[in-house]
């Protein structure tokens, strides 16, 4: 879907997925019975404008501070993503922005959340450009936290080596 498609979409999903302070008005015709599919919709969006993506993913980034659930990761990873799977390199949500993002992640038990690896991963991927590569502090935190945790080299390398997107990348998006 081009651009303007998937911003109408966010326009129906967003009231479901904000937190309610937001005060945005839900549809009528639509019920919150699939709240998790609504989110794993909104954040493979990658059309839409990043300040809005990024938007999505501070609202899900709050809900980790109460909620230990994998899908949480999943979906700030597909967010937060420096490389985008069928978006353009100009709607990738800024590195600043994923930088508070991993400031307060890697403040997590990475041990109780499964996608927490291929999320981090995603968010601190080497790109070789400026623009949307996280700072090298903040790659360097996530890989040594990696190491930490036994994860395979091979697993991280993306972090610190540029590494193109393979068809298992590809294939865990989709």
């Amino acid at each position: 879907l081009e651009e303007p498609a998937q911003t109408r979409l966010r326009d129906v999903l967003d009231p479901f997925l904000a937190p309610s302070e937001k005060g945005l008005k839900k549809p009528k015709p639509f019920r919150n019975d699939a709240g998790w599919e609504m989110l794993e919709l909104a954040a493979c969006l990658e059309r839409v404008e990043p300040g809005r993506r990024g938007e999505l993913g501070g609202w899900v980034l709050e809900r980790t501070w109460m909620e230990r659930d994998g899908r949480l990761w999943s979906a700030l990873g597909r967010i937060g993503a420096r490389t985008p799977t069928h978006g353009s390199a100009h709607h990738v949500v800024a590195a600043h922005t994923i930088e508070r993002w991993m400031d307060h992640l890697l403040r997590e038990k990475w041990e109780q959340v499964s996608s927490a690896t291929r999320a981090a991963v995603a968010m601190c991927r080497l790109t070789g450009d400026r623009a949307r590569d996280v700072s090298d502090k903040t790659r360097t935190a996530v890989a040594a936290r990696l190491e930490h945790l036994g994860v395979a080299a091979a697993e991280w390398l993306p972090i610190i080596e540029l590494v193109a997107l393979d068809e298992r990348d590809r294939a865990d998006f989709y």
